[in-house]
């Protein structure tokens, strides 16, 4: 008994051969707008120009920072400026900024700062919310002083309660205004 194969039709093995190199161009395509004088981005193809355009050596940004009774200053977490995620209250902050409100945002700030239960929130003093412009190359090298800071708004830190002045002291007063105490 013998084995028979049919010959292979030709057109079977072309057309997922034809269907990669169209895909493969497609993928591809927007890669040419790298090379055009204004190359135009769209969705869902795109030849990403946030990874390869040109960037200025300096970036302007709002910050909060505190400062203790020392001088030391220490940039505080995004989530006290706002809610959202980073990108959010970055807006928030810039709106803020913008339209002049950074004195009543200083005071919210503030306030939670005096709430935070961090070690490196317990001293600080003053509030300050900030553009700073750094030089990016300097800055992820490392340098974090500004090349130039306009303060937007500054405002004082409610002290924060002392560690010793926690639960159990508040507990033991309250026991003692209870009926059933025996004090």
């Amino acid at each position: 008994m013998s084995i028979q194969l049919e010959p292979r039709q030709s057109g079977s093995r072309r057309l997922p051969g034809l269907l990669i190199v169209c895909t493969l161009a497609v993928l591809l395509s927007p890669a040419g707008e790298n090379w055009k004088r204004k190359p135009v981005d769209s969705f869902p193809l795109s030849h990403y120009p946030m990874f390869s355009a040109k960037r200025a050596e300096t970036y302007s940004a709002q910050t909060i920072y505190g400062i203790d009774s020392s001088g030391k200053k220490t940039v505080l977490p995004y989530r006290f400026a706002g809610t959202g995620g980073f990108n959010s209250v970055r807006r928030q902050l810039r709106v803020h900024v913008r339209e002049k409100r950074a004195d009543g945002l200083c005071s919210d700030v503030a306030a939670r700062v005096s709430r935070s239960r961090r070690r490196e929130h317990a001293g600080i003093r003053e509030i300050r919310i900030a553009t700073q412009t750094h030089n990016v190359g300097a800055f992820f090298a490392g340098e974090r002083t500004p090349l130039s800071e306009k303060v937007h708004a500054v405002c004082e830190a409610p002290p924060r309660r002392a560690a010793n002045e926690s639960a159990d002291n508040h507990l033991t007063l309250e026991a003692k205004d209870q009926p059933w105490s025996s004090n």
